[in-house]
């Protein structure tokens, strides 16, 4: 997820993934979201609209 919102998303390799980002409200620092079955992290304002 990034900004709350579901991204589309492909596996790299067992420590990467590349997510196409969905559309912001408005410009600013967004929240990355990700959930394996090893658990869910969020890394707060790491990804950046503009």
């Amino acid at each position: 997820m990034v900004g709350g919102v579901a991204a589309a998303f492909g596996i790299i390799s067992n420590t990467r993934i590349a997510a196409i980002t969905p559309p912001a409200a408005a410009p600013g620092p967004a929240n990355v979201t990700v959930t394996t079955a090893g658990g869910t992290t969020t890394a707060p304002g790491a990804f950046v609209y503009t």
